[in-house]
């Protein structure tokens, strides 16, 4: 009888690899002071994305954008007690799209009497208008609205979700530590 071979990895991603990569940040001492006993890292995605402040946004900044992150995680460990993964919710001002898809281009073509538009169907071009009642009749993910671009960047808030989850802090490194992702995506 054969012996099926037990195949070794020899390789392992560390967590200072991903900070050194720029895949994982951070948080700090911020972290510290909003109470954490561990260290909370992000990863580059939710960092980038909801972190950083946005191009042309008034009166916030990185750092403040950071601060209420951590803070809606804080609130929301407490009422879960100890829980994990945690999914918690967090608003952020981000830019206004443009381009809206589905309910939201019916709501906003009805609110501005747009002409609404529909993709990938070979009998009716890309740019054909359609009616609110055609619309309602095909997938709502196929039926869009162009916004006009205002000449000064719109914001607007929106809350997302993030998921916390606890694990070792690194491979060699067993101490807790806390990383916050984005839901499904990371």
């Amino acid at each position: 009888m054969n012996a099926v071979p037990v195949l070794e990895s020899n390789y392992s991603y560390t967590r200072a690899q991903a900070i050194e990569d720029g895949e994982q940040v951070e948080a700090g001492n911020m972290a510290k002071e909003a109470g954490f006993k561990y260290p909370v890292y992000f990863t580059r995605a939710v960092w980038q994305e909801y972190i950083v402040a946005p191009e042309g946004l008034e009166g916030q900044d990185t750092a403040e954008r950071l601060w209420d992150t951590l803070c809606a995680l804080r609130t929301s460990i407490k009422q879960a007690s100890g829980v994990t993964p945690l999914y918690f919710m967090v608003p952020y001002q981000l830019p206004s799209e443009t381009r809206l898809r589905g309910y939201e281009a019916i709501k906003y073509a009805k609110k501005h009497n747009l002409t609404l538009c529909k993709y990938n169907d070979p009998i009716v071009s890309a740019r054909a208008g359609l009616t609110l009642e055609e619309a309602d009749t095909i997938d709502k993910y196929l039926i869009y609205v162009d916004r006009e671009p205002a000449e000064k960047p719109q914001f607007e808030t929106k809350e997302i979700q993030l998921v916390a989850v606890a694990g070792p802090n690194d491979i060699n490194d067993p101490r807790p530590a806390l990383t916050v992702m984005l839901v499904g995506k990371d």
